[in-house]
């Protein structure tokens, strides 16, 4: 690890023991270490040191300490380093204004991470004279998934979560989901609820091996977290601590359960649970940003004919032929998945009809193209119908078979538009 910013910083570090294991790493890597135990005279021995950062133990009187350093220096560098998991304890360093939080049970070179994290923090400070990061600079330091909720409001979210799920800031929750549980995919392998009284039991009566979410990110992919759950009293109410861990052991079964939940098992493309999945995401940022977007639902000419004349492994093939040159020419914002039978659906995003009209005609011309070593040629048709205000899937669906039918009825192999 690259220490040389803490070479050039100060550390007042304060426990019972002034000899312990830290007292030694924290001397190997900074300008020097002042010690002190809680029988001193901290507040006196800060005052002569000014040191750069605090290092200290959980003891009865800590945060009164904290809180008296705190009035005399706000920007004060502060971390806990402790053995203790106590749930309420990352709320008291929140209201304290504490920097870092350490588990003895970590690495000890976490700590060091931390410490060096904190002072290049530190000299934005000093030259912004920005106010110091409370909460933000505790969580955001673990690796995992963080928020504070009372299951109907989330207060804090950590910039892990909001880079997970794509958030610009807390509140974009609410214009994808309804409720906050709703985050938490219903799969019967996982916790989920529909409410809180019902998720909070599900999760008290798991074991902990069990205690596994489905969380769906911005790459619409299921991943499986571990997830804790700390109770905390703040202001007269009760808030949970979400903790979620990404679980590097159940990668391949999370793989396992995005396979069969979001891939058509024939042709190997999406499936309408991914189809729905993403207009669900591209029509909630229509109604609130009214970005556009154009759906075009298809299907292969004279199917039935390949299969009457060809026995249905064949129309199987024409069907994966097809579906995968479409796939492979589809542009990579785009989402093209196989919604029953014959017919397919393509999203295409943030597109007017315009373009989808000249997009659709593209892969028309493609389709054309193909031709199956037994079946011979294939064509497809293209209903084309764009997003409008007050459209629901099945409105917009509607339009689009509407289309699709006047395709079919012009001869077929034809891309027709309907606004």
């Amino acid at each position: 690890m690259n220490s040389q910013t803490l070479k050039k910083l100060t550390i007042l570090h304060i426990d019972q023991d002034e000899k312990n294991k830290y007292v030694s790493l924290l001397e190997k890597h900074a300008k020097h270490v002042y010690k002190a135990t809680y029988t001193n005279d901290i507040l006196n021995i800060y005052n002569q040191h000014k040191p750069d950062i605090i290092v200290l133990d959980i003891q009865y009187t800590t945060f009164n300490i904290i809180k008296k350093i705190k009035d005399e220096n706000p920007y004060q560098l502060i971390v806990i380093n402790t053995d203790s998991h106590d749930k309420t304890l990352m709320l008291e360093a929140f209201e304290n204004d504490v920097d870092g939080y350490h588990l003895k049970s970590e690495d000890e070179h976490n700590l060091l991470s931390k410490l060096q994290y904190l002072a290049k923090k530190q000299t934005l400070r000093n030259n912004n004279l920005q106010k110091r990061e409370t909460l933000e600079n505790i969580l955001d330091n673990q690796s995992g998934l963080i928020f504070l909720t009372n299951f109907e409001n989330i207060s804090y979210a950590s910039n892990s979560f909001l880079e997970f799920f794509d958030f610009s800031n807390k509140d974009d929750i609410y214009s994808r989901y309804e409720n906050i549980l709703d985050i938490f995919m219903p799969h019967k392998d996982y916790l989920h609820g529909r409410t809180k009284k019902e998720f909070i039991e599900q999760f008290n009566k798991a074991r902990a091996v069990d205690k596994v979410v489905l969380l769906l990110g911005k790459d619409f992919n299921p991943k499986a977290f571990h997830i804790n759950l700390d109770e905390v009293q703040h202001e007269n109410e009760l808030f949970y601590i979400i903790s979620l861990s990404n679980i590097s052991l159940m990668q391949e079964k999370s793989h396992e359960v995005s396979h069969k939940a979001y891939v058509d098992n024939l042709t190997g493309i999406s499936n309408r649970n991914k189809f729905e999945e993403v207009f669900d995401y591209e029509y909630k940022a229509f109604n609130r940003y009214k970005t556009p977007f154009c759906l075009a639902v298809l299907d292969i000419d004279h199917f039935k004919k390949f299969n009457d004349t060809y026995g249905h492994l064949i129309g199987d093939e024409v069907l994966s032929l097809m579906a995968n040159q479409v796939n492979d020419n589809t542009r990579m914002t785009d989402t093209f998945a196989r919604w029953g039978g014959e017919e397919f659906i393509l999203l295409m995003s943030n597109t007017k009809i315009e373009e989808a009209e000249v997009i659709c005609e593209k892969l028309r011309v493609i389709v054309e193209n193909i031709c199956h070593v037994v079946a011979g040629k294939i064509t497809c048709s293209f209903g084309v119908t764009q997003i409008k205000d007050n459209d629901s899937l099945k409105s917009v669906m509607n339009r689009s078979d509407e289309a699709l039918y006047e395709a079919k009825a012009a001869g077929r192999n034809k891309v027709i538009v309907k606004n």
